[in-house]
């Protein structure tokens, strides 16, 4: 039982360290951000003013402020865009 709990905090700090932070999530969606909000300005502001970002210790994702809607999730310094739509949607004004 000590070995399974000692493997198991082992691999708890490991994705606790590779976990991705809030710059990484932005970072990822204003490089996937259309032409439309590129052209508006400060993309990058734009995209932190909207999000909410979670931290769950071994992952972190980001998530909408108004739809509730999980927007990016990350784990292992790797970052899924989940909502694709979501760029589309906040560069045509948040409907």
């Amino acid at each position: 039982m000590k070995k399974i709990l000692f493997i198991l905090l082992i691999i708890a700090g490991v994705c606790y360290y590779y976990n991705p932070p809030f710059e990484d999530h932005i970072d990822l969606l204003s490089s996937q951000a259309p032409e439309q909000m590129t052209a508006s300005g400060n993309v990058k502001a734009k995209i932190q003013e909207n999000l909410d970002f979670i931290n769950l210790y071994v992952a972190s994702a980001t998530k909408d402020k108004q739809r509730l809607s999980i927007v990016t999730f990350g784990v292992f310094k790797k970052i899924i865009i989940i909502d694709k739509e979501w760029l589309v949607w906040v560069s045509k004004g948040r409907r």
